[in-house]
Parts: structure tokens; C-alpha cells; sequence
């Protein structure tokens, strides 16, 4: 999505904290040199060394957007939804026809649930023409997101225009899927696997377009994992769906031991403090108590009904109940 622009005194200013310390500067050739390296580490999965390479640049080149950038790419990959969004935000300070960045901003926004700036920031992404297929799918995803499956299926067709990598189907075949249009996800997801045949997303979501009739499947899956490295972060996913197919054939027990190591091998890989969700639910505890109750005012006495809609599963039910009371 993203390439190593050039950094020097015409696009970047540098830092003077270490030179007046004495400490030596660093030349636009130097920085360029530590963010190939941080990019490079961080498709290795080595967010920290990919940190401490934007850290050092930034030291010296405060704005260097493309340092900014792999910041927000790292928060992305890490988890840490809010550091990326600052990051990318940073960018768009820098250079408002950033589309990249208008559209992992808008990533950012539609996971930490911030759905008005997501879509601000996607009217300014889509304010800039872009053909990189990277932005266009970003793009797509956000709308899939927002829950617009029809526009996120524009959008990933606009990225499969510019681009024959099967990678970009497996977006498609995710909103194909929730249309019903099962035909075409088989399709795309056949695409995926012919570029990719270790694509554990692909897999699951192929075990779920239909009811396993035999084991062939599955056992073109076990053989995978079995030359998968342990750490592989698809690797859930194959469990998932041998799971699912073993069920479909009324195997039961060993349905249940893939969904348990499935389930297992996923929580190795998030990250959850559960002293932190202690900690917050007392304070919560604490701060709304009667006291602040008392301190809200009176509702709204409007008789009006009110009307509590969702997808399946999101909570609406949780909702009309705390309303209700």
C-alpha cells in the first residue's frame, strides 16, 4: 500500500532535541535505510524491531509521514487500534491526498466503534483517485464493516480491476457470502486457494458454504497443518474448520477436540488483561452510584415508541432490555 518515499528538507523537518545533546544527526539517506528495515520487520511480524525503527527516524524527522504511516500499519497489526489511529491521523495532518492513510483512518474509526468519523474519513479517501488495489479493498472493507455489503462489493471489484492476485477475491467472497450469493463465493474462494493453498480464512469460510459429505477435505486440511509452523497465525482457522466438517459428518468428539484446540490456539494470539477489565469494572462500580444517578436529570418523557434495530447477534435484545428498564 505503502512505498519508502524520499525524505528530505523539502518534505520532512528534522528534530534538534539530539543535536543539542551532541548526539549525532541522522541524514535523509540514514532514515530512509531505518524505515525499509522497520517495513521489512514488521512483514516478518517483528513489531518491535519495526517500532524502534520508526522511533529513530522520527526522532530526527518529526514529520516523515511514511514513518507516521508504518506506526499506524504496526498498531494495526498489534492490536493497538487506537495508537494506529492517532498514527494515521498524523499522516493526513501531513499530506491531506494521503488516500492511503484517509483509508486506514477510516479502518481504525469502524473498529473502535467511532462510525461518524469512519465515515468522514472515508468521504475524504474517496475524494482522492486511487488505483492501488491495497486502498481500494481498505475502502471496502470499512463500508463491509459500516454494513453496507452492497457498496463494500463495488469497492472490491474496483480492486480486482487493477490487480490479477487471487488475495483480493477473499474480500469478495466475505460480502458474497452474507448476499447469498453462494455460486460466486465458491468461486472467488477457489481463486484464493489456487494462489494461496494455506489460506485458513479461505478454508473455514469454504467448510461453512456447505454440509461436508466425506473427509477429503478435511484431510487435505490436517495435511497443511501438519507442515504448518505452530505460530502461523491461520492456523485456528484450519482447526475451526476440520471442527465444522467433522460435525457435519456427526463426528462429535472429534469435532469437539478441533473446536477446543481451534479455540485455544486463537486465544494464544489475543491479547486480554484481565487485572485491567477487573480494575474498570470496580471503578465503573464505583463512579455510577446513586450519587450520580441523582446528578443525571430527568429522561425524556416523549411517548414516542422507540425502535431497536441490528444485525443478528449484536446485542439488540441486551439493548430493548436495559431500555425496557
Amino acid at each position: 500500500m505503502s512505498t519508502v518515499s524520499n525524505i528530505s528538507g523539502a518534505n520532512v523537518t528534522a528534530g534538534h532535541d539530539g543535536a543539542a545533546r551532541g548526539e549525532p544527526r541522522m541524514n535523509p539517506v540514514q532514515a530512509q535505510s531505518f524505515l525499509r528495515r522497520g517495513y521489512e520487520a514488521m512483514r516478518r511480524g517483528n513489531f518491535s524491531e519495526a517500532g524502534g525503527c520508526c522511533n529513530l527516524v522520527l526522532k530526527h524527522f518529526p514529520q516523515a509521514k511514511e514513518a507516521h504511516f508504518l506506526v499506524g500499519l504496526v498498531g494495526i497489526e498489534s492490536g493497538e487500534w487506537s495508537t494506529a489511529k492517532r498514527a494515521f491521523g498524523n499522516v493526513v495532518s501531513l499530506d491531506k491526498n494521503h488516500v492511503a492513510a484517509w483509508a486506514q483512518l477510516a479502518r481504525c474509526c469502524v473498529t473502535l466503534g467511532q462510525y461518524q468519523l469512519a465515515d468522514d474519513a472515508l468521504v475524504s479517501a474517496r475524494a482522492i483517485p486511487s488505483e492501488d488495489p491495497l486502498v481500494l479493498d481498505v475502502i471496502g472493507n470499512v463500508y463491509s464493516q459500516l454494513g453496507d455489503q452492497q457498496e463494500a462489493l463495488l469497492w472490491f471489484d474496483r480492486a480486482l480491476a487493477h490487480t490479477k492476485s487471487g488475495f483480493f477475491e477473499l474480500s469478495r467472497a466475505k460480502v458474497l457470502t452474507f448476499l447469498g450469493r453462494f455460486d460466486e463465493a465458491r468461486e472467488a474462494l477457489d481463486r484464493v486457494l489456487a494462489e494461496k493453498p494455506d489460506a485458513g480464512i479461505a478454508h473455514w469460510m469454504q467448510s461453512r458454504l456447505d454440509k461436508a459429505s466425506d473427509d477429503s477435505h478435511i484431510s487435505v486440511m490436517q495435511e497443511i497443518l501438519a507442515g504448518m509452523p505452530a505460530a502461523h497465525p491461520d492456523r485456528a482457522f484450519f482447526h475451526y474448520a476440520v471442527g465444522k466438517e467433522l460435525e457435519d459428518l456427526g463426528d462429535w468428539d472429534s469435532a469437539f477436540e478441533a473446536f477446543d484446540v481451534g479455540a485455544k490456539t486463537r486465544r494464544g494470539r489475543i491479547s486480554f488483561d484481565e487485572k485491567a477489565e477487573i480494575t474498570l469494572f470496580e471503578t465503573l462500580g464505583k463512579t455510577l452510584n446513586s450519587d450520580w444517578f441523582a446528578d443525571c436529570g430527568d429522561g425524556c418523557d416523549d411517548p414516542a415508541p422507540i425502535f431497536v434495530v441490528g444485525q443478528p447477534r449484536t446485542g439488540t435484545t441486551l439493548i430493548e432490555r436495559i431500555i425496557s428498564a
